[in-house]
């Protein structure tokens, strides 16, 4: 997308491969992919140092992933939504090691608990809001959680 406004206001040039560029007139911003799916507007030349987080893979249009599971097992760097059918018994899914996770965005959702609650369980001894575990023991709950490289934190 382009637009030739005036000078105060920002123009967007989508540069197919290489990102999307947005240029105003005394900074500019370059559109980094920063993960499997995530991108991040990195300020140049504003004497801004954070990046401007975005959700999706703009370039490809790519959708976040959803899984059902029936059993315990592992988060996967690649989940988004995890919904859980505990009917068959209680279910605990680990997280990835925050130290491979920053940035990452979790949802578990219980869709069944009638043979058991689904517990939500850091790595070793990793953390989840201060706790090692976190359950969910109401059919339609659920829990989003977002790793910041050091812990998981409820949203």
């Amino acid at each position: 997308m382009t637009s030739n406004r005036t000078r105060d206001e920002w123009r967007w040039k989508n540069t197919a491969l290489q990102g999307i560029h947005a240029v105003g007139p005394s900074s500019v911003g370059v559109l980094e992919k920063v993960g499997a799916f995530d991108f991040a507007i990195r300020a140049i030349g504003t004497g801004l140092s954070a990046d401007i987080p975005t959700f999706g893979d703009v370039s490809s249009g790519a959708l976040r992933s959803v899984r059902t599971i029936t059993a315990s097992g592992a988060a996967l760097s690649t989940d988004y939504t995890i919904l859980v059918d505990a009917s068959g018994g209680a279910v605990t899914v680990t997280l990835p090691a925050v130290s491979a996770s920053s940035g990452l965005f979790l949802t578990t959702k219980a869709i069944d608990i009638s043979g058991g609650v689904v517990t939500i369980d850091g790595a070793g001894a990793e953390t989840i809001d201060g706790a090692t575990t976190q359950v969910i023991s109401a059919q339609y709950d659920s829990l989003t959680i977002h790793c910041d490289g050091t812990e998981w934190w409820i949203i």
